[in-house]
């Protein structure tokens, strides 16, 4: 009965307890008031059964230890495992207003824990480092470390953007899928440069030479594809007469500014003793889309078949050719040729760039 009559007693005080206070007889602060350290450390308080892991909180420089607690001040140390593991804290300089997370390797329940690594660092301006200490007029800083593959990973749907990736420190910038664009300096009088520590008055500039897709083909028919830029038409020499399809796609406000460039390769040559009076159109690469004409433009346009109208889905069609003339009475020739380049409109092909040459004998 007494022991019942204590609880009962006791349950009211709890209830409607004051402010408590360890280490001082005047807790106006917390419910809770924790004053005073364990031994010549830092720790107020500590939350772990022995032999677990649990959490510590410290004076001073304000710290949250996670299976480390600091019993006792030790030059280079950062206070003792709980238990044996990995540790780590989260620390508050009040001085400089900076937060910082320090991840300590495994260690031995006790024993002291060495120094740390900087996990992150948030500075008082809320600048972040991450594995650095940060700067003061640098709103992000990371540090790549030797052992990682990336210093970051951006992942989409299908594909990731890697920055300083592997031993030579590449940086991989892609959209995360397959459909998607990847976006520079998309405002007004934006430019782009590439080692050039200055920019100049053009939208792109570079210091070094440019490489393109170089596609070769022996189809009697292709189509120009959004990833083509030089595509080289092989007639393969075939000395008879060879004739290959080349289709531009139908041009689009998206596909303004594109360039093309279309060149023929191994167009067969006649042996002079096969050679008869006449016109011999040996090799040839027809060019077909809407391809807005000039005629005045266009170089030795006499003859019929350089040339045609031709009617929907493709307006007009041109050719690349080789052609060797025999005249029994006058000079012969031979008209070449080989190459030409378009650029998009937006509702046209318009040539440019024309590759021809007549040799008269």
């Amino acid at each position: 009965m007494n022991k019942k009559l204590f609880f009962l007693c006791l349950f009211p005080l709890a209830a409607f307890a004051q402010n408590v206070g360890l280490g001082t007889v005047n807790p106006l602060r917390a419910r809770l008031e924790v004053q005073g350290v364990a031994g010549n450390g830092a720790t107020n308080a500590l939350f772990a059964a022995p032999g677990n892991a649990g959490i510590s909180l410290q004076q001073n420089w304000p710290t949250i230890g996670f299976n480390q607690y600091r019993d006792i001040t030790t030059p280079g140390s950062q206070g003792k495992y709980m238990t044996s593991g990995f540790a780590s804290l989260l620390t508050f300089d009040n001085g400089s207003g900076r937060l910082a997370m320090q991840m300590f390797p495994q260690g031995i329940v006790f024993n002291f824990t060495p120094a740390g690594n900087t996990a992150f660092t948030i500075l008082n301006n809320g600048n972040t480092g991450i594995r650095n200490g940060g700067s003061n007029d640098i709103s992000l800083w990371l540090n790549k470390i030797n052992t990682n593959t990336s210093a970051a990973v951006f992942s989409g749907t299908t594909h990731n953007t890697h920055f300083l990736y592997g031993n030579n420190q590449d940086t991989y910038i892609r959209a995360g899928m397959d459909t998607g664009t990847v976006i520079f300096s998309d405002v007004p009088n934006g430019k782009l440069s590439t080692g050039l520590n200055d920019m100049r008055g053009s939208g792109f500039n570079t210091n070094g030479s440019i490489s393109y897709k170089v596609r070769r083909t022996t189809a009697n028919y292709d189509t120009l594809k959004d990833d083509d830029h030089i595509l080289y038409v092989d007639i393969q020499n075939t000395q008879s007469y060879n004739v290959k399809h080349v289709y531009l796609p139908q041009p689009t406000s998206q596909m303004a500014g594109r360039v093309y460039i279309i060149r023929m390769l191994n167009a067969p040559k006649i042996p002079a003793n096969e050679l008869t009076i006449g016109c011999m159109c040996v090799g040839r690469v027809k060019i077909f889309g809407y391809i807005f004409e000039n005629y005045d433009e266009m170089p030795y346009i006499n003859a019929p078949d350089y040339i045609l109208p031709y009617t929907s889905p493709y307006n007009v069609h041109r050719q690349l050719l080789y052609t060797e003339h025999v005249n029994a009475f006058d000079s012969d020739y031979r008209v070449v040729v080989s190459g030409i380049s378009y650029i998009c409109t937006g509702t046209a092909w318009v040539p440019f760039d024309r590759q021809a040459q007549i040799d008269k004998e």
